[in-house]
């Protein structure tokens, strides 16, 4: 483990403090994920520097289980007298619970951990507030650097250092640190009607290698092509997305949908589109997926899941056919499948479920530009505002294009508004033509851009 890393002996000592307390209580089942996490914020507002902020935050959630009742508590304390009053509440609330006869027990540490490289970068946990200003300038004036005419409201560069820790009854001890570098900048151009909607473009990395002024430049060339208002019209065409636009975390659109539908307890519960049909080709042969938080240097790779339970890479659909899930260790139990390591913990709700930890859509080649490139007539997604509601169960989605843009002859030019997209997950994806190599890292996923064929838009 890092010396560097300050957060690790916060974690250390909660973890036995848990194993103690529950002794103290009697408390023979048990298990307890600590997290700890210190973050500096540099945060522009109307192209300069407007403040900076350091930030400590811990959390602790504990389960336990009381003759087969199962109940769990939060806290976001460390001392003593929290961690009690945790594990305290935690056997209340199991005291409510009926009595679950499928539980069989929190996992063992049965399988060795993978070596997962490139997870802590002494140089990210250690950049002070100058240097970060500095990055955020850079951003800004790559932004700049597209037109006179492009101007950066509100972006931000942050800088994390975490430390994570399971432990349980069953023997389990698991610990790891990691950073994480993120910029966001969000641009506009134009004035009075021609002026372009919100164009935010982010990236995130372990290390200090992020090209922010690369991040500047895509959302200024998106904000100053939008200023170009072009008529849309209803139809059904080829449509590019951008990787933003697919992977971001509350908005990317496959992001939010696949997440919930490979979660093996949702196909388990039949509330996932993909449920029972395993085996079957479903999608374009160009569709490849894994869940693979081994690779070295990803914002999602890790070498255990939120139960400690070892990770590992997982074959979710092999060239359009599916051909897995993912599994939490009850929910694996239950199903008889067993956990593939993709335990995931929601602190504020106190619940453990499956999803995928680094959702990877195998990228192809070349780079967004030259899929745009190979459409006559069509559209680029950019954001996808509203995909937040599609439907995890169907597989449902209709979301605003914001920023959308008109593709004429292998060319972008310009903006469209108010135009929405709509269909089936599973019709959008048989109908993939090309991938992308141009791999955008958005911590739970890595995507690349992707061209459809037969999208529908509509206008109003």
């Amino acid at each position: 483990m890092p010396k560097e890393c300050a957060t690790e002996t916060a974690v250390l000592h909660v973890l036995d403090e848990v194993g103690a307390s529950a002794r103290r209580q009697k408390v023979a089942e048990f298990d307890a994920y600590a997290i700890c996490t210190r973050t500096r914020r540099v945060t522009v507002e109307r192209e300069s520097v407007s403040s900076a902020d350091s930030i400590m935050a811990t959390g602790l959630h504990v389960r336990v289980c009381v003759d087969g009742k199962v109940g769990g508590a939060s806290c976001n304390e460390f001392d003593r007298r929290a961690t009690a009053e945790c594990i305290d509440h935690a056997v209340r609330i199991a005291n409510l619970m009926e009595s679950d006869k499928r539980w069989s027990g929190f996992p063992s540490s049965s399988k060795k951990y993978p070596s997962v490289s490139g997870l802590y970068d002494t140089s990210v946990a250690s950049l002070d507030v100058p240097v970060m200003s500095m990055m955020a300038e850079e951003m800004v004036d790559g932004a700049r650097s597209v037109s006179k005419d492009v101007s950066a409201p509100y972006g931000a560069v942050e800088s994390t250092g975490r430390t994570v820790g399971v432990t349980n009854s069953s023997g389990m001890r698991s610990v790891m640190s990691e950073t994480e570098l993120q910029a966001l900048i969000c641009c506009v151009a134009g004035s009075g009607e021609s002026i372009s909607p919100d164009c935010e473009e982010s990236g995130q990395s372990r290390s200090c290698d992020l090209r922010v002024d690369k991040i500047g430049e895509r959302a200024g060339w998106i904000a100053e092509k939008s200023t170009h208002i072009m008529d849309a019209k209803t139809e059904e065409c080829d449509v590019v997305f951008s990787p933003m636009s697919l992977g971001a975390g509350s908005d990317g659109l496959l992001n939010v949908v696949l997440s919930e539908a490979f979660s093996g307890q949702n196909t388990h519960q039949g509330i996932s589109f993909l449920s029972g049909r395993l085996g079957e080709p479903i999608w374009s042969e160009h569709v490849t997926i894994n869940d693979n938080p081994l690779l070295s240097g990803r914002c999602g790779s890790r070498p255990f899941d939120d139960e400690g339970v070892a990770a590992q890479k997982t074959r979710l659909v092999n060239k359009g056919t599916l051909v897995g899930y993912v599994w939490d260790s009850y929910h694996g139990s239950v199903s008889g499948e067993g956990s593939t390591g993709n335990a995931v913990r929601d602190l504020s709700s106190g619940t453990v479920g499956a999803a995928p930890l680094c959702l990877q859509v195998m990228p192809d080649r070349g780079s967004m530009k030259s899929l745009i490139e190979s459409v006559d007539h069509g559209y680029l997604v950019w954001g996808c505002q509203g995909s937040h509601t599609s439907n995890t169960e169907t597989g449902g989605f209709s979301f605003v294009a914001s920023p959308g843009l008109l593709i004429k002859n292998g060319e972008v030019v310009g903006g469209v508004r108010g135009s929405m997209v709509s269909g089936n997950v599973t019709d959008l994806m048989k109908n993939v033509e090309r991938v992308g190599a141009d791999v955008v890292d958005f911590g739970s996923a890595l995507m690349p851009s992707i061209l459809f064929r037969n999208v529908k838009i509509t206008t109003g």
